[in-house]
């Protein structure tokens, strides 16, 4: 993850932060590469291939706020386990900190409305754009009707709108199998907008 380059009252403290997270992938990414069958499980060394690769995106790097989103996709053989063995993972994740107080800040004190019900609608308004047949459309109307909340995995700001990514629990209901990352235009939920937090962080996108 890149350092914030924007100055702001909590700097020192943010990119403290920035670089524990850093460390972290880092850690990470040696004990994937360390998962490498050697001789000491009768494989030869290197006879599979680590691979951990992590992206990060700055969507905004301000004095108020520093959002991103991080990708992380990584195979990792298994130490000691059969030949071929390995764990596979793709991890994609957005982190958003209040540059004012250098703390992790979640998205929806910006918008304290009825985001899920925004969330569903921008589904629906052009499912091609997503790939949803019709089963998934009918699916996710009635879910939509129905207005039970969403585990949200993340909420981002990202450049062009607010990135939200709800959780996706298989084996329950199949609604589930049709919900995916969608991104909400700003205009579209500037009448959810809190005056006072926006006004605090200077937002207006």
């Amino acid at each position: 993850m890149p350092e914030p380059q924007a100055q702001s009252a909590a700097r020192a403290a943010l990119v403290g932060k920035v670089r524990a997270w850093n460390a972290a992938r880092q850690r990470e990414a040696q004990a994937c590469v360390n998962g490498v069958a050697g001789p000491a499980n009768g494989q030869a060394p290197g006879a599979v291939a680590a691979n951990y690769q992590s992206q990060v995106t700055v969507h905004w790097d301000t004095a108020t706020l520093f959002s991103l989103a991080w990708r992380q996709a990584s195979l990792c053989p298994v130490r000691g386990g059969p030949i071929g063995a390995n764990v596979t993972d793709v991890h994609v994740e957005g982190i958003v900190f209040d540059a004012t107080t250098g703390q992790r800040y979640d998205p929806r004190r910006l918008y304290p409305g009825p985001l899920q019900q925004r969330y569903f609608d921008r589904l629906l308004a052009a499912p091609q754009e997503s790939d949803l047949d019709a089963d998934c459309v009918d699916r996710l109307r009635a879910y939509r009707n129905r207005a039970p909340l969403l585990a949200i995995h993340y909420v981002v700001l990202a450049r062009d709108g607010l990135m939200m990514d709800p959780d996706t629990p298989r084996g329950q209901d199949p609604v589930f199998d049709c919900l995916q990352a969608a991104t909400l235009p700003y205009a579209s939920i500037r009448d959810l907008l809190d005056p006072k937090e926006a006004a605090r962080l200077h937002w207006n996108p």
